[in-house]
């Protein structure tokens, strides 16, 4: 209960740090035009939550047959930890660092995007798995 409560509040509180840079357009330096790009960086953050949950379940107990092995190594390599990092720094950095509008250095971009990748194939993974166990349950 109390790792649901704290993956509530840092759903919450990743949330409004969103909110925060979408409304500063410290996206700018992401090629498409401004409501595709906040539609991705929504959905980007919205897998961040869920897959940094995921691994700290996963790590805790694990499923077999349900999920990809992937998600076990991610866990076991404590991507409960890193994975929020490699998006919360480089946001930390984009809303505070003086810079051109539309400009973001690559140390800042690559963690992000690898952070946002990361977090979308986790969370399409985990949806997969539950659909399977679905399936098995309704044999």
């Amino acid at each position: 209960m109390g790792l649901m409560l704290c993956m509530a509040a840092f759903f919450f509180a990743t949330g409004l740090l969103a909110w925060k840079l979408i409304s500063n357009n410290c996206f700018g330096w992401v090629e498409i035009s401004a409501g595709p790009r906040n539609t991705l960086v929504f959905f980007g953050w919205m897998a961040l939550s869920p897959a940094t949950f995921a691994s700290g379940i996963c790590k805790i107990q694990w499923h077999t047959n349900n999920f990809p092995p992937f998600i076990r190594l991610l866990s076991q390599a404590q991507a409960v930890l890193w994975l929020p990092l490699l998006v919360l720094v480089p946001a930390y950095i984009l809303l505070n660092h003086s810079r051109q509008a539309g400009f973001a250095p690559d140390f800042v971009k690559i963690p992000m995007i690898m952070g946002f990748v990361l977090s979308i194939l986790m969370v399409l993974s985990l949806i997969l798995g539950w659909f399977r166990k679905i399936i098995q349950l309704n044999k």
